[in-house]
């Protein structure tokens, strides 16, 4: 019996769907998770858009060195011509290291290009730009498998049959999608 507790592309849908008009023209996607992309592939279709070819960046972690991938990816899209006017990075992490690279680069985030994260970690309004982000409700999660483990243990050897519990995403507006 095994339980996995993830972030889908339908969250990433959702969340998205959130940050619709932070983008003006154009959208890239530093990730590390390529699940990702077609959500945001599905979103700029919706807006009448879709992602140009060296948009999406796969960075090589999203997690520990996230913000060393974040900002070499983020380095490799302001290469390109038009620049993006949006980022939305795999996650937090890797949005701060965008940010980095933007910062030294010298723009102005979000005036020239604005960044959202993914997991609203604690640390994101601490930043010297406050990072906007999509909250997963970690807490939420974690209630929602250990309960479902429980069940599981509790029913013993009955097994359930597979189910999948979805829990809204929810925006936290900062300073780095503000215009």
């Amino acid at each position: 019996v095994g339980l996995l507790a993830t972030a889908s592309p339908a969250l990433d849908i959702g969340a998205l769907d959130a940050v619709a008009g932070v983008v003006r023209r154009s959208a890239a996607f530093p990730t590390s998770h390529i699940d990702r992309v077609g959500a945001g592939d599905a979103f700029l279709a919706r807006q009448g858009m879709a992602i140009p070819a060296g948009y999406i960046v796969a960075g090589k972690s999203g997690d520990d060195a996230g913000d060393i991938s974040g900002c070499h990816a983020m380095k490799e899209l302001l290469c390109m011509n038009p620049r993006p006017d949006a980022v939305f990075c795999y996650n937090d992490t890797m949005a701060m290291g965008a940010i980095k690279a933007l910062l030294e680069a010298g723009l102005r985030i979000p005036h020239d290009i604005a960044v959202i994260g993914c997991g609203n970690i604690r640390a994101s309004e601490l930043y010297r730009v406050p990072l906007s982000s999509i909250d997963q409700d970690s807490a939420g999660m974690g209630e929602r498998a250990g309960k479902l483990a429980l069940n599981l243990v509790e029913a013993g050897e009955r097994l359930t049959r597979p189910r999948t519990v979805l829990l809204p995403p929810r925006l936290v507006v900062r300073e780095s999608t503000r215009r």
